[in-house]
């Protein structure tokens, strides 16, 4: 039980991953007000490299980019890419939006690199659409500040806008597979017991 109490939880996530992190936090951090955390947001390249040296005990991210054999992964839940608009943006009356249609708006796309970029690359270049954005950034939280601000249309995981209020999440049409998200951590390697009780706090399950 002493394990429990104390010590450090390093804990690396990608950005579009916070809203799960911050809801697990909130339940946990009350129960254990001794453990410390160090939250890392980073790439999902970046997460691997760092769970292979070991700087963190686990990665929150979406499809891992490669074959990993030394990782383990847990599934938690799916989610669609999506056109995110403010409310009263034109593309918010409807339900899926096709790739082409976006070319009439202002859009912005995560930096390359991370998950949501790559899925956005390979379905440009498998439906032949040439989108070019007015944005590429790697802070998700400044580009939906912008789709509220600017009227940006970003192409993002609808779960990066869960429980925010203003927001739209539009499914593309041409993007059939969904964004995995699983809790990442190196095979074999020893779970301490704040690490195993957090693990168990994680929502299991659609966002």
């Amino acid at each position: 039980m002493e394990g429990l109490k104390t010590g450090k939880l390093r804990i690396g996530a990608t950005y579009g991953l916070s809203v799960l992190l911050t809801k697990t936090m909130q339940h946990f951090c009350p129960q254990y007000p001794d453990i410390q955390f160090d939250v890392r947001f980073e790439r999902a390249d970046e997460l691997i490299a760092l769970l292979h040296n070991r700087e963190i005990d686990f990665a929150l991210t979406y499809n891992l980019l490669e074959n990993e054999p030394l990782l383990e992964e847990i599934p938690l839940f799916e989610s669609r890419l999506c056109a995110v608009v403010a409310e009263e943006h034109p593309l918010a009356k409807f339900e899926e939006v096709k790739l082409s249609q976006l070319k009439a708006f202002l859009t912005a796309v995560p930096a390359k690199g991370m998950n949501a970029r790559t899925m956005i690359d390979g379905l440009l270049r498998d439906h032949s659409v040439d989108l070019k954005p007015l944005m590429e950034i790697n802070e998700i939280y400044t580009m939906i500040h912008m789709v509220k601000s600017c009227h940006l249309v970003a192409i993002l995981s609808e779960s990066v806008i869960y429980e925010e209020e203003g927001y739209k999440a539009i499914p593309i049409k041409e993007a059939k597979e969904t964004m995995h998200a699983s809790l990442v951590y190196v095979k074999g390697m020893y779970q301490r017991n704040a690490v195993k009780e957090f693990f168990k706090r994680m929502q299991i399950g659609k966002i």
